[in-house]
């Protein structure tokens, strides 16, 4: 029965005999925006939509009949879920629905911040044959729309990472000098540098290190706040520059972002491909230039690349 519009989709299904029930059911699910698959008893996808497709990069075809484990969630506080504390399997085992935030490993390497619900699918016996979830963007909201739609000109966006290139990060800083001297708001500047991109890149070629670049560069764009800028700014480095509201917020805002990227990853040609940044942080002064607050984080970075790399430095 197709659903036109003005057509109230329960009511349909309600008038309708189980066949065709489960024909609308699966319409509705196919066009709605969410994410949602459903699994069996063991953790098994025995159904994957569009919009699963959309948000994590998997297929169908690519995920039918896997356990739920590949898309690798990290909670809150980004440590990776052991196989029993998913939240899918933690409902199967429990039959209790549970809802929270975490950061889901999208096909391309990436981290994506997701809000998930787990709801429990019983039989007629009231034994629980599986569960359904249910995700969406956490940071789908008006305002980080609204950021995107204001900074990502096409003019202004570097093709390989997918984020602001160089001249809009340079406004950006100038913008931030400008806030500080009028005490508006507090603001960070954070200088990441991949850890040994050039060798990754000699060893898997330029499609490989570019796949690398992407990777970090949508890791940070997509698990930052709305009011938050990543940019492009030469090779293997990045500027972030983070609004806060005091300065000790700056080593957390830091901390979060090494650790999203140390566990992001992709499967190049059979191998795992994961990386790690050095990080160097600093607060935007009234009196800096754009050049003096980017020298400065970027010795800070370099101090952290010198010792062993995967640090932070603040200064």
């Amino acid at each position: 029965m197709p659903l036109g519009k003005g057509v109230d989709a329960a009511q349909a299904v309600r008038d309708s005999d189980p066949t065709q029930s489960r024909g609308i059911l699966l319409q509705i699910i196919e066009g709605i925006a969410e994410g949602v698959y459903f699994v069996n008893a063991n953790a098994v996808v025995t159904y994957w939509n569009k919009g699963a497709e959309e948000l994590t990069g998997y297929k169908r075809q690519d995920v039918m009949g896997r356990e739920c484990h590949f898309l690798q969630y990290c909670g809150p506080n980004v440590r990776k879920y052991g196989n029993e504390e998913i939240p899918l399997i933690a409902t199967i085992r429990t039959g209790q629905p549970r809802s929270t935030t975490v950061f889901l490993l999208h096909e391309g390497g990436h981290r994506v911040p997701v809000w998930i619900t787990c709801t429990p699918i019983f039989d007629e016996k009231q034994q629980c044959i599986g569960a359904v979830e249910v995700f969406e963007r956490s940071s789908n909201s008006p305002v980080r729309q609204r950021r995107r739609r204001d900074y990502n000109d096409a003019q202004f966006i570097q093709a390989d990472t997918g984020v602001r290139n160089r001249v809009l990060t340079k406004v950006r800083i100038d913008e931030a000098i400008e806030f500080s001297k009028v005490k508006r708001r507090l603001t960070g500047l954070i200088y990441v540098d991949i850890d040994g991109l050039n060798q990754i890149t000699l060893q898997l070629g330029p499609d490989g290190g570019n796949r690398v670049l992407r990777m970090v560069a949508q890791t940070m764009d997509n698990c930052l706040r709305v009011t938050d800028f990543v940019g492009h700014w030469e090779d293997d480095h990045f500027v972030v520059i983070v609004d806060i509201k005091q300065p000790t917020d700056l080593e957390l805002v830091a901390t979060r972002l090494k650790d999203l990227i140390e566990k992001s990853g992709f499967s190049w040609w059979g191998r795992l491909v994961n990386v790690t940044a050095s990080l160097g942080a600093t607060l935007v002064r009234g009196e800096d230039t754009a050049n003096a607050v980017i020298l400065r984080a970027r010795a800070l970075a370099a101090k952290s690349v010198a010792g062993g790399g995967n640090l932070i430095r603040l200064g």
